[in-house]
């Protein structure tokens, strides 16, 4: 592929200024809803929703509700762009890809989440491959799961287990797993558009091509710099990162920005 020739450009709209004023407050509610059905859930269950703003403006925002007599909850929740947020019931968590105006139906069991969650409304396909495209490229996003190493005056964490993945593997072998995880992540949202036409969002389409081209960059990234050595890779190892688009911008993507 070239670069950023996967990412559709948007058009820009352009509104009479003499709108503004009444249009303006209208559009800085970028809210979403999450609703849903929790079997066996007694009623006052908590239910939290994280949304991490930290590329914004150095914060998260909780959103709270609680589970009705009919085991049933509702919220609305401020997304500012389209991203990962964390849905929390009695403190048991799990991911969940939102974009403003979605909305977003959960149905599980007290005894099997966060590991059986069926997904409905507008964007439950979405989520849906999401999780599917997880078990595949796992990201534990509990960082103290994870093993943080130093590169330069920076610090950075990934997975133990892709930490332990990098030491085992010499460089010829890890960029063949890389390569080989990233074709399946790209064949698995191609069946999943041709099986399901138009179901999935164009952004979370762009979100998650840019995770699976910035997965495989940024662990390529972190194989090099911290087990180079190690390893006694040459300086060519990182030339597949010269194909790396820079350019996409999109700040909400977790794994873009660790990479930038």
């Amino acid at each position: 592929m070239k670069n950023g020739s996967i990412f559709p450009q948007r058009k820009r709209n352009f509104i009479p200024s003499a709108l503004l004023f009444f249009i303006l407050p209208l559009c800085s509610v970028r809210a979403a809803w999450i609703s849903g059905r929790v079997q066996n859930a007694q009623p006052n269950d908590r239910v939290e929703v994280v949304v991490p703003r930290q590329y914004l403006d150095g914060r998260n925002e909780t959103f709270r509700t609680t589970t009705d007599a009919n085991q049933s909850f509702g919220v609305e929740v401020a997304v500012p762009e389209p991203q990962v947020v964390f849905f929390y019931f009695n403190g048991d968590k799990i991911a969940v890809f939102l974009s403003p105006h979605d909305t977003l139906i959960l149905h599980t069991d007290v005894f099997q989440f966060p590991m059986r969650v069926q997904f409905g409304g507008k964007a439950g396909a979405n989520n849906a491959i999401l999780q599917q495209y997880w078990r595949e490229n796992p990201q534990d996003f509990n960082d103290f799961n994870n093993v943080r190493y130093k590169i330069g005056q920076w610090w950075v964490s990934i997975e133990e287990s892709a930490g332990d993945l990098m030491q085992k593997l010499p460089p010829e072998e890890y960029l063949k797993k890389m390569a080989y995880a990233q074709v399946n992540a790209y064949t698995l949202l191609e069946q999943y558009q041709t099986e399901h036409p138009n179901v999935l969002s164009r952004d979370f389409t762009e979100w998650l091509i840019t995770d699976i081209i910035y997965y495989r960059a940024f662990h390529l990234l972190i194989y090099g710099q911290v087990f180079g050595k190690m390893h006694q890779t040459e300086d060519s190892f990182f030339e597949v990162l010269d194909e790396i688009p820079i350019d996409q911008q999109i700040v909400s993507n977790d794994t873009y920005r660790q990479y930038m």
